[in-house]
């Protein structure tokens, strides 16, 4: 890939590449790690990259949550709280976040696909493995911290050190879990099936 791609037009092509929409911050988190991953991202051009770290829901970066929400303001993006009208552990209301680009940030995003073809091709491509994989945001946030861990033992560990390694970070991860997430991961070309 040619061009060095700034994180706002990254954004604004991962949205293109979901129709324009997002529903859940944690769904959001998960798409621009693995699609930062599959573009390699951090080592092609030392993104810092995207900013991920360990978080409760796996890898979370608060740079890229930041971007979203200057986004918003900036009047290119739109959220909107979907109401559950069920309640946490701690009596508060569960809500999800959903995200859809305005006419203004479909504009800019079309501008982006024509300035980042090779970005916007392998974006497509990932978005589409991510759609196919019918993974609800649970799984996706499964996969990422297998993924995560995975990076951090060097690209090899069984299920079972997967699943030792999550507990420092306070993430408890069953290792049918791991194994149901590992084809997710193969298809996109993170991991190889041994």
């Amino acid at each position: 890939m040619p061009r060095t791609i700034e994180k706002d037009d990254l954004l604004l092509l991962i949205y293109s590449a979901f129709s324009g929409k997002i529903s859940g911050r944690t769904k959001l988190q998960k798409v621009i790690y693995f699609i930062g991953c599959k573009l390699d991202l951090d080592n092609m051009y030392n993104f810092n990259k995207l900013g991920y770290g360990a978080h409760y829901f796996g890898p979370y970066s608060g740079e890229m949550d930041n971007l979203n929400a200057q986004l918003d303001a900036l009047g290119f993006l739109r959220e909107s709280r979907c109401h559950t009208g069920r309640l946490d552990e701690k009596g508060f209301e569960i809500c999800r976040f959903d995200y859809h680009l305005t006419k203004d940030g479909e504009s800019l995003a079309k501008k982006a696909q024509k300035n980042f073809p090779d970005h916007w091709k392998a974006i497509s491509s990932a978005a589409k493995i991510i759609n196919d994989s019918n993974l609800n945001y649970v799984e996706l946030s499964i996969a990422a911290k297998a993924y995560f861990l995975l990076n951090k033992k060097g690209g090899k560990a069984t299920v079972e050190q997967i699943v030792k390694a999550a507990r420092p970070f306070g993430w408890e991860i069953e290792p049918e879990a791991v194994e149901r997430v590992s084809d997710f991961l193969v298809a996109l070309g993170l991991i190889s099936k041994n």
